[in-house]
Order: structure tokens, then sequence, then C-alpha cells
């Protein structure tokens, strides 16, 4: 304790003292008990040692909370020194993505600018296209049959095409002398017309093979059931057919395909990494897997299912034509598998873009059923397009769907469907197809009606299919899985008549079997 805090406690020990003394003669003059002077004394001496301890112990969390506030002060300078470096660099680079933003800015409009410039170029050019390649062959073959080279036919298509209205970006292709259905230009040029467009073309399409190919001759000994099975298609887009193969063949098959690796792709064309996995041994790690072409050709009973009289004869009667056999295929969706890069497309309702006219025959290799899944939805007449128009329309005025349909337009669609909910065109084709049933279940469909593979639960699923087409060029891909096959591989199997030939020759090769 200083001695500044000394003389005040001095000063009031004597004054207290006095003040005793004083108070002791009152009460010895007044006959009271004096009080004890000595004792006070030392009470109060006590308290003011306390009240000394105490003060010294504030003096020290004082000089604590001192050091302390020091301490916090050198802190706050050394935060207050961070925050400004960083606010200084936060700055600088602040200032640099402003700049970094800037460019991207101008890059973006004059990409964007150039891009426009560009779409008007390509514009102008699709409408000249056809002029600019008018004498250049572009297929793989020398051409050998144009429309100028069969007298009256295009007389003949100039008639029905005006009969069907058939637009004239369709005329501008396939009324042209020059055309050909072995250029794969001109031919390739017909798909970017709409959809909307492709009966109308297919309908002259299949003049022209008549008149400058072969004409269809039955093979079955019942045209009624062709003519009942491509009726339905041109109905609902599907027709259900008896199975065209035996429990015991279906079990031969299946166990065919079960000794055979797989791509883990729908087609082997589109395969991710080209490694070839076997069922039960590491191929259901991807949720689909198919069989290259080689291996369905040599595949026991399907390409005689295929080619059978009754296919053939309902493929011509609904193309108008003798058929091309343009593709066989065969995969596995395998049960629990989602991931949409493999699957490409199947699990949502999509429409078949491969020729203006196709009948595709499937035949299940497992059973099926709505339980386990697997099973192939159709949207019944969707792929006819004068149902869509009145679809669409009938949208609009629903008060349910018109909010949803606002901004669809009927090129929506007249596409394959990608951008539009499922359960949108469910609610615009409620008339659903489902095909269940053990395995060599049968049917037929037509490919551009919107269709899915509802994706399996309880069991994987094996199905076989085989397109029919107007006219293709096939696809050979990085693995030239489209190569043609040697015919002499099917023909003690079908046959090898001429008919045939022109039936399978996309797929085979008969010139060097």
């Amino acid at each position: 304790m200083t001695e500044d805090t000394k003389a005040p406690g001095r000063v009031i020990a004597d004054s207290m003292k006095s003040g005793l003394n004083r108070f002791a003669g009152i009460f010895a003059a007044s006959g009271q008990e004096p009080i004890d002077l000595q004792k006070a004394l030392i009470t109060y001496q006590q308290a003011f040692e306390s009240l000394e301890a105490r003060n010294r112990h504030l003096e020290t969390e004082l000089k604590t909370i001192g050091d302390e506030l020091a301490q916090l002060k050198q802190e706050r300078d050394g935060y207050k020194l961070a925050y400004e470096t960083v606010s200084s660099d936060l700055g600088g680079k602040a200032h640099h993505y402003q700049q970094e933003r800037d460019g991207y800015k101008h890059a973006y409009e004059v990409v964007s600018t150039e891009l426009a410039h560009t779409k008007t170029i390509l514009a102008e050019l699709n409408e000249e296209a056809f002029d600019s390649i008018k004498n250049i062959s572009l297929c793989d073959a020398p051409i050998t049959m144009r429309l100028k080279s069969t007298p009256g036919l295009l007389e003949q298509l100039r008639a029905a095409a005006t009969k069907d209205n058939v637009p004239d970006s369709v005329r501008k292709i396939l009324l042209d002398p020059e055309f050909s259905m072995e250029d794969r230009a001109r031919y390739r040029a017909l798909f970017r017309q709409s959809a909307e467009k492709w009966p109308a073309a297919a309908n002259l399409i299949s003049k022209i093979v008549e008149a400058q190919y072969t004409k269809y001759k039955a093979r079955s000994t019942d045209a009624e059931a062709a003519q009942r099975i491509a009726s339905a298609i041109h109905e609902r887009g599907v027709a259900r057919l008896s199975p065209l193969l035996t429990k015991e063949q279906v079990e031969e098959v299946r166990a065919y395909f079960e000794d055979r690796p797989i791509l883990n792709t729908h087609i082997p064309v589109a395969a991710r990494d080209r490694i070839r996995r076997y069922v039960n041994c590491t191929a259901e790690e991807f949720p689909i897997g198919c069989y290259p072409v080689c291996d369905v050709v040599t595949a026991p009973h399907l390409v005689n299912a295929a080619l059978s009289p009754l296919i053939l004869d309902a493929a011509a009667a609904y193309l108008g034509c003798t058929p091309r056999l343009s593709w066989l295929q065969a995969w596995w969706n395998f049960k629990g598998g989602s991931n949409s890069k493999y699957l490409a497309g199947q699990d949502y309702y999509h429409r078949d873009e491969s020729d203006m006219r196709v009948f595709f025959l499937y035949i299940y290799l497992t059973d099926v059923d709505e339980e386990s899944g697997g099973q192939h939805e159709v949207l019944a007449r969707s792929g006819n397009f004068d149902e869509v128009r009145a679809a669409l329309e009938r949208a609009r005025k629903d008060p349910d769907l018109a909010p949803r349909v606002k901004h669809l337009t009927i090129e929506d669609l007249y596409g394959v469907g990608k951008g539009i909910p499922d359960d949108l065109k469910e609610a615009l084709f409620p008339d659903t197809e489902t095909f269940t049933g053990p395995a060599g279940t049968t049917f037929i469909t037509r490919g551009i009606d919107f269709h899915r593979v509802c994706l399996p639960k309880g069991r994987n699923r094996l199905i076989f299919a085989a397109r029919f087409g107007l006219n293709e060029f096939v696809d050979l891909g990085a693995i030239r899985d489209g190569d043609r096959i040697p015919g002499r591989i099917i023909a003690n199997r079908v046959g090898v008549d001429e008919h045939l030939q022109y039936i399978t020759q996309v797929r085979f090769d008969w010139e060097k079997s």
C-alpha cells in the first residue's frame, strides 16, 4: 500500500479514536457502561487490514487485465494489418477478374455474332444444298439407277405426289430425274425433313422400290394374316403375334447368348470402353449390354424367325414394297441399372429415326412381367401425325394440361421427344400398349410412335430385334459392326433366291459368298 493510501487511514483511525473518547465521556456522565476502546480499535484494525488485502488483490487483477488488454491490442493491430493486406489482395484480384470477365463478355459477343452469321449461311446452304450436289455421287458404290432410267415412273410419282399433297421440300428431292435410292446424300437429305413429312415420302419411295428394284412376291400362304398385321401397325403402331419360336428354341437361343461376351451399350458402335464382358461375370456392372451382329447372325433360330414368310409378307404389306433387312440386334437390360449415358434414352418415351418407314420385329428371350419390369411400352397412335395435332389441340383446351403445353409446338411433338416429360406424353396419348409375357413373346412396332423400356427390377431382360425399312445406308462405326456378313453363313438356313438376297443385301454380302 502506498503512503498516499496509508495517510488517510491514520487520519480516520485518529478521528475514530478521538470520537470514541468523547463518547466514552458522555456514556460515563450518563451513568451508562463505557465503550471498550481497545476492543473497538482492534476490530477496526482487522477491518483495515482486510481492506488492504482486498486492495492488493484488486491491484493484481488490474495488472493482469492491463496485460491482457495490451495483448488484445497487439492482436487487434495484427488483425488490422492482415485485413488491410487481404483487402488489398482482393481488390487486385477483383480488378483482374473484372478484366477477365469483360474479356470473356467481349469474346462471347464476338462468337455469338459469328454464330448467328454462320446459322444464316447454313440456312441458305440448306436451301441450296440439293442443287450443289445434284450431279455428284456421294455413295460408296457407283449409282446404277436414277428416276429418269425408268420410263413413266416420274410421271407416276408426280401424280401420286399431287394426290397425297406431298410437301414441296419432299417433292424437290424425290421428283428430280436425277434422284436415286443409291445416292447416300440425296436419301439422307430426306431425314432433315420433319417426321411429319416422312409418311408422304415413304409412299413415293415404296413406289420407286417396286418399279426400279424388285416387286415383292408373297412368300407365305396366309396373305390375310400378313395384311391384318400391317393394318394393326398402320392403325395403332403395334401388332401382337403368336410366338415364332418354341419354348425349347428360346432356351437354346438364350443359352447360346449367355456363352457370348457383350459390350456395355445398346448398339455395338456406341460402346464406351469396347471391353467385352460376360453375363454373370462383370457385365451387370452396366445397365445394358449388346451383342455384335456377327453373334446375332450365328445364333440359332433368330435369322430364320426374322426372315420367315409371314414376317416378310407383313413387312412388305406395311412398307408398301419389298422390305430391306437393315439391322439385327440382341441386348440385355440388367435389373437395377439406371445410368442414362449407357441406356441411350431407352428409359424415356422416344421416337426411332432410322428410316421414313420402319417395321420392327421383337422377341423376348426371357420372361417379362410388370412386377419384375423390362416391359416394352408404346403410346398407341402417337406416330399418327393427324392424331398428334388433335392431341395437342385437345390439351390446349384442357384446364389441367393447357399450362403444361402452353410453350409446346407441334414440331416439338414431331421430334424424338427428349425434352417432353413422360407423364405429359402419357397425358397427350393415354392409350398405352404394354408388352409382357413369357420368353418367346413376339410383337411388331413401327418405331415412330413414342415408346420406352421399363427398366428391369426383379430379373434381367434379354430381347432380340430385327428391323426392316425401305432403304438404309449402314453406319460402320468405330468397330465396323455395320460391315456386311458373308451370305454363305445363313444360306443353308434361309435359302439363296434372288428375292431374299435383295431383302438381306444391306446386312449380307452375297457377291463374295
